[in-house]
């Protein structure tokens, strides 16, 4: 599931963001993307194609907890691969 890509946007641009990173996985023939936001919104996972999962999170909430990145990866992951 390696690569995983990163985008980070301010939420005014997540629509703008979300396809960029799609488009970015498709080209890198890559599976897992995180965007990650400037403002504090809700932790969220999408589906956005076959085996691929983009992951929405803040900056704020990783600062938070750390280790709430692996959780993340791991769930998106398991999205992903069992849907």
């Amino acid at each position: 599931m390696n690569p995983v890509l990163v985008e980070i946007k301010q939420t005014r641009q997540i629509d703008d963001a979300y396809s960029q990173l799609v488009e970015a996985l498709n080209r890198a023939n890559a599976h897992l993307g995180i965007l990650v936001t400037l403002d504090r919104v809700p932790t969220e996972r999408r589906r956005v194609g076959p085996l691929q999962v983009v992951t929405q999170v803040s900056v704020s909430d990783l600062e938070d907890d750390p280790d709430h990145l692996v959780k993340l990866l791991t769930e998106a992951r398991n999205l992903a691969v069992h849907g």
